[in-house]
């Protein structure tokens, strides 16, 4: 091997060029150095961790993703609230446990738009719950909220803060 060198760097940031390459044209020799230098680059570049993708975006609220028995919940809370929930159905205390429930939001005849909550259930009363695993309350979460409330003014949603057993 030899070690090629071109006008303006400093000893040591050469390439290694395999030997028959000099036997080629300057041009020749100019591009294979350059690919050899584009190479060398990538594989800094890589070994520092520069423009890889990270392994998984930051939620907008640092929430993340959790699977619980095959089922992927945007948080933890959430995830936690649903195996809290799981005992309770499986002890007899809840019932008609559901995960997103849907409520179409129409006024004047007009769809406005869908409040989906994280969890319905009975209890074993029989009285209806809507429960929302919230770490944060957001704007459209408030509105759409009391828009669910004022137009069915028998639901009232729970909120669950943290995983109340």
């Amino acid at each position: 091997m030899v070690m090629a060198r071109r006008g303006g760097r400093s000893k040591g940031q050469g390439v290694h060029v395999p030997s028959h390459v000099p036997s080629l044209g300057p041009s020749a020799q100019r591009q294979i150095e350059a690919f050899l230098i584009a190479q060398r680059e990538q594989r800094l570049l890589r070994a520092a961790g520069v423009g890889q993708q990270p392994a998984e975006p930051k939620s907008k609220y640092r929430a993340r993703r959790t699977v619980v028995d095959g089922i992927s919940f945007a948080s933890a809370l959430e995830a936690n609230r649903w195996s809290v929930l799981r005992q309770r159905e499986r002890l007899g205390l809840i019932r008609e446990l559901v995960r997103q429930p849907k409520f179409p939001l129409h006024v004047n005849g007009v769809l406005v738009c869908t409040y989906i909550g994280d969890f319905s259930y009975r209890t074993s009363q029989g009285v209806f719950v809507l429960e929302d695993a919230k770490g944060y309350l957001t704007d459209v979460y408030k509105l759409k909220k009391r828009l669910l409330e004022a137009l069915h003014p028998n639901l009232r949603i729970t909120e669950v803060k943290s995983c109340q057993t």
